[in-house]
């Protein structure tokens, strides 16, 4: 399964490749082996060769999820022949991972006074509430629970209710985020995956703004508030109740 190097072209070490396919791809189940369905498998395999390969040795080539996965194509003769239709196959999967619901909470604490607000790994600015897409038959609460657990270390599956929640469309994307009061501020507060959060602060509430102008962020806690654009359209529901 050795893949030839072709000149200018990045290059993974064998031993490191056949690790990511026996790993993620080769025993996987066969259902998840539909040419979309992949995609989703190789997102777990960059993960992985981010977190313990390329931050333990600097030479490797450090490249995107379209990368990898166009290269673990040409790597396995079982997925090879899909190469010429790569680039329209990605677009496809981007396209309908975009419109994959997503769930999560807004963790409050007991006198409704504090909010919990994390901040992806990849992102320098923006801040929103813990959430996830929808896993393969997983329903929306479950997805919550698990999203919020994996982003802040916290268990609400004993507080979370499915009937307090609030709905958003973002352009094509459902967003349902559970209301979860009663969270203690000095909770510990451990996210349990890799790069997955870069920071978390319990806010006043009173401080999110409502409208990307609002001057109220700055002032109270000096963030701008565009910085919060996937939390507006659930702050006025918090600051009202």
């Amino acid at each position: 399964m050795a893949k030839p190097k072709r000149k200018g072209e990045m290059e993974i070490p064998n031993h490191i490749m056949a690790d990511l396919c026996s790993r993620f791809v080769i025993n996987s189940d066969g259902n998840e082996q539909h040419p979309i369905r992949i995609f989703y498998i190789t997102e777990h395999a960059h993960w992985h060769y981010i977190d313990f390969y390329c931050n333990e040795q600097a030479e490797l080539p450090k490249c995107n999820h379209k990368a990898l996965t166009k290269y673990i194509f040409s790597y396995l003769p079982s997925l090879s022949h899909f190469l010429p239709k790569f680039d329209a196959m990605y677009q496809e999967w981007t396209v309908y991972k975009r419109s994959i619901p997503s769930y999560g909470g807004i963790l409050l604490s007991p006198d409704y006074k504090h909010v919990l607000m994390v901040q992806g790994y990849t992102s320098k600015t923006s801040w929103g509430f813990p959430k996830g897409k929808v896993e393969s038959e997983e329903s929306g609460i479950e997805c919550a629970v698990r999203e919020v657990y994996e982003e802040t270390g916290i268990d609400v599956e004993k507080q979370i209710h499915d009937a307090q929640y609030l709905d958003h469309w973002f352009s094509e994307q459902f967003t349902r985020l559970y209301i979860i009061p009663g969270i203690q501020t000095d909770s510990a507060i451990q996210p349990k995956l890799r790069k997955e959060i870069r920071e978390y602060k319990w806010m006043p509430v009173e401080a999110l703004p409502t409208h990307k102008n609002d001057p109220i962020t700055k002032q109270s806690i000096g963030i701008e508030p565009n910085n919060f654009f996937k939390v507006i359209p659930f702050v006025r529901w918090v600051k009202t109740s």
